[in-house]
């Protein structure tokens, strides 16, 4: 079972909006604290956790707002580790997932 059919199975009771954008916004956040809690133990956890669900993450940032909520989650998890607000922040530029103004401005707020 892929994870978007997993993401689309989350009953729309554990979320109280209704809309579909809130539960989107709810799901990503979701899904993004659960990859970066399983990579949390190391940086190679983190790079295999990354490269491993690319493609759910890609499918989940395609707009710029969706980018900027992704990394706000990312911020926000880390908020307390600079260096790895940075260096994921980095990776995640790498790989085309962020625009490199939302990376620096994120970094250095």
């Amino acid at each position: 079972m892929d994870g978007e059919s997993l993401l689309q199975q989350l009953p729309y009771n554990v979320f109280p909006e209704k809309d579909a954008e809130s539960v989107t916004v709810r799901q990503r956040t979701i899904l993004l604290q659960c990859l970066l809690q399983a990579g949390s133990v190391s940086f190679s956890h983190i790079l295999r956790i990354t490269e491993r669900y690319l493609q759910l993450l890609q499918l989940h940032n395609t707009t710029p707002a969706e980018k900027a909520h992704t990394i706000d989650v990312i911020a926000s998890y880390w908020r307390n580790h600079d260096q790895v607000l940075f260096f994921f922040s980095f990776f995640l530029l790498l790989l085309y997932m962020t625009s490199f103004f939302l990376s620096f401005f994120y970094y250095c707020t």
